[in-house]
């Protein structure tokens, strides 16, 4: 989702979530979302402000513990029962210790219950994000996954207005911003518009780029590099003694001839829409650099408020909310596992922005028998990962994710499984709002040309394809087999589910192992029907690439 589609649908947000027709259960709420505010603290979801506007109601202390030990509760009987009923946490450890846990040994004996955590990611309101949640939990139910989503508060309109009137050096400052809030106004203003000229250069290249009869100097790389580790790929599968330095891959770079939009009446439309792309652009740039640095503020909140920060005493930090849960969950995974218990699978499934919160919870990580603090609360074993768009930089999404895979030291059948989803690349630069009117390119594009200029290559968005094969060398050999790049189709007139935009994966099926596992070479030509087999197929991966 683009700044431009996300400032249409900030209005529309707000006023939906005072009329949402979506049905708010908060049994339901209370056993699969854990919403909190702009602060990173734990809000009750279903407390809507007025006209969707103003703060939800916060929970006390008393409050927050009673709801996470709610959702545990009831995780805990699905693990037992299968059951995903919202129930108090004592009636809930009640069912769950009564349960016989052999029930599910019986009829599953290999296949522990699983739970899949969800965290979205920027320009979502919250109550846009629980109408989301709302309307994923059944499918997910469905399908026989507990679901839980962190739902936080990244919307473009609060975010923008903490960066002018309220936040100054990275804490609220409510005098300063008062005396000052003109001057960072004007500031962002001059900052546009002296970029402008870049916004015009972009504009230009990025309708070349999509385009079927252009390739970059880049894209014609990532080409060569897919082909390159294709071929030690398959050289790898001949000679089992021979290993593969690259992760497993599966991309498709065909550009059809009839694909829309990629003709040279595009181009055309294209490059006569340059110089109103330029002065939109200015106005999205004035909102989008403050509000991108306020959401990046608040993925640090979730993890450690200022008021914990500034704790003058040792041992006066408290765990922030969001990961005081994930520490639970990894307690009671650690209690599910042994003989004649049901264990419990949990995957991490993020977008975008919400990549950068799971990096900061997997920094974090303690050694699998160290002692936990509260300044490294324990991380569940997750079973998958999954990276989808991610915002974060390459060379810290490396860092934290690959870190905490190999402090795990886990055998090999419960190793963790890193999935790295994006965009065709034709995709990433294609992608427009308001009929073609806003500039071109997605959220990842646009913070890398404007809110978040990267000094190196390694500090670009890790979520874009390009950089995902530039840095596929960097993957640890402990690692290899482990991580998998997936990347989606370029827009044509059979989509199947599949990304087209920023946005779309939140709204995939991406707990779903056929969405996000990547697809065998040889079921390149399978019918519908074959995802399902997919899924439990091993997730060897060789594609053709065009």
């Amino acid at each position: 989702m683009s700044f431009a589609r996300a400032a249409w649908l900030a209005l529309a947000g707000a006023l939906a979530g005072a009329c949402s027709s979506v049905e708010r259960n908060p049994e339901v709420v209370r056993a699969h979302v854990l919403a909190v505010d702009r602060r990173g603290e734990a809000i009750d979801p279903c407390s809507a402000p007025l006209l969707g506007w103003g703060a939800h109601r916060a929970f006390s202390e008393l409050e927050q513990e009673q709801r996470r030990a709610a959702m545990i509760g009831a995780v805990e009987q699905f693990a037992f029962t299968g059951v995903q009923t919202a129930l108090d946490p004592e009636s809930a450890s009640r069912a769950a210790s009564s349960a016989d846990a052999s029930s599910h040994a019986a009829t599953r004996p290999h296949e522990p219950r699983r739970v899949v955590v969800f965290i979205h990611g920027g320009l979502n309101s919250q109550s846009g994000a629980l109408d989301r949640a709302m309307h994923l939990i059944e499918p997910m139910r469905e399908d026989g996954v507990y679901p839980i989503f962190i739902n936080w508060q990244s919307s473009l309109f609060s975010s923008w207005t903490d960066h002018v009137f309220l936040v100054r050096h990275g804490a609220q400052d409510r005098l300063l911003s008062a005396l000052t809030w003109p001057f960072v106004l004007a500031a962002d203003v001059l900052r546009a518009i002296g970029r402008a000229p870049m916004t015009i250069y972009h504009e230009l290249d990025s309708a070349l780029k999509t385009t079927s009869w252009y390739r970059s100097g880049d894209q014609e790389l990532v080409r060569e590099i897919a082909r390159e580790l294709e071929l030690r790929d398959g050289l790898a599968e001949r000679d089992s003694a021979s290993r593969c330095v690259a992760p497993e891959l599966d991309i498709d770079t065909s550009i059809t001839a009839d694909d829309g939009g990629d003709g040279f009446g595009r181009l055309v439309f294209d490059l006569a829409l340059v110089l109103p792309h330029a002065l939109l652009g200015v106005v999205i740039d004035v909102g989008g650099t403050g509000s991108w640095e306020q959401m990046h503020r608040r993925t640090t909140l979730m993890l450690e408020s200022e008021a914990s920060y500034r704790a003058t005493r040792p041992g006066q930090r408290t765990t922030a909310a969001v990961p005081d849960l994930f520490a639970h969950l990894a307690e009671l995974q650690t209690e599910l596992e042994g003989p004649g218990k049901p264990g419990l699978q949990i995957d991490l499934v993020t977008h975008s922005m919400g990549c950068i919160v799971a990096n900061g919870l997997l920094s974090n990580v303690v050694p699998p028998h160290a002692t936990q603090s509260s300044a490294n609360p324990r991380m569940p074993r997750f079973t998958n990962i999954v990276y989808m768009a991610d915002a974060d930089t390459v060379g810290r999404t490396e860092r934290c994710v690959y870190g905490y895979m190999l402090a795990q030291q886990s055998e090999e059948a419960r190793a963790t499984h890193f999935y790295r989803l994006a965009l065709h690349d034709r995709a990433e630069v294609a992608e427009s709002s308001w009929f073609g009117i806003a500039p071109k390119g997605s959220l990842l594009a646009w913070i890398d040309q404007k809110f978040a200029a990267a000094p190196s290559l390694i500090d670009q968005r890790a979520g874009k394809l390009v950089n995902l094969l530039f840095s596929a060398h960097r993957v640890p050999p402990e690692l290899v087999g482990r991580v998998h790049i997936k990347s989606f189709g370029f827009p044509s007139n059979d989509h199947r589910g599949q990304p087209t935009i920023h946005g779309d994966f939140s709204l995939a099926r991406f707990w779903d192992p056929a969405f996000f596992q990547p697809r065998p070479h040889t079921d390149l030509s399978a019918g519908p029907g074959a995802d399902r087999e997919r899924a439990s197929a091993p997730s060897a991966t060789r594609q053709r690439i065009d």
